[in-house]
C-alpha cells in the first residue's frame, strides 16, 4: 500500500496534499519541520518520502542522508524538492528522485502524480 509523507514547511505543498488526499487510501501526512519528520519515517516507514531542499536553515540532503545511512536497503523513496529547476543534481546523490516546487499549482499537481505513478502505478 502506498504511504506519502512530506517534510515541508511550504504552503503550496499543503495545497498540494489537500488536493490529493481524496484520491488516497491512506492519509498523506506531512511534517513542517525536520526533527518530527524523521521520527515520523522511523516510526512508520512510509514508502515515499519528499523533502524540502531547507527549512530553517537545515539542509534536506543532510536528514536525507540520515534516513538513507540507517534504514539502507529498507529505505523509502526519497524525492528531493527544490524551488528552483536544477536542484535534483544536487541531490542525485541521496535522492531517488526530484520534484520542483512549481509557481503553478496545476504544473506542480502534475508533477506529482507523474512522480507518484512512476513509482506506484
Amino acid at each position: 500500500m502506498l504511504n506519502v509523507f512530506v517534510i515541508s514547511s511550504d504552503k503550496r505543498v499543503e495545497r498540494l496534499i489537500a488536493h490529493f488526499q481524496p484520491f488516497f487510501k491512506t492519509k498523506i501526512r506531512q511534517a513542517a519541520d525536520f526533527d518530527q519528520g524523521l521520527k515520523e519515517v522511523f516510526e512508520n516507514r512510509p514508502s515515499m518520502v519528499f523533502i524540502q531542499s531547507t527549512i530553517d536553515s537545515v539542509s534536506g540532503e543532510t536528514v536525507a542522508r540520515h534516513i538513507k545511512s540507517l534504514l539502507g536497503s529498507e529505505s523509502p523513496k526519497i524525492i528531493f524538492m527544490d524551488e528552483t529547476p536544477g536542484g535534483e543534481k544536487k541531490g542525485a546523490s541521496w535522492c531517488d528522485d526530484s520534484l520542483v516546487i512549481s509557481d503553478s499549482a496545476q504544473q506542480f499537481q502534475a508533477n506529482f502524480a507523474t512522480l507518484v505513478a512512476r513509482y506506484h502505478p
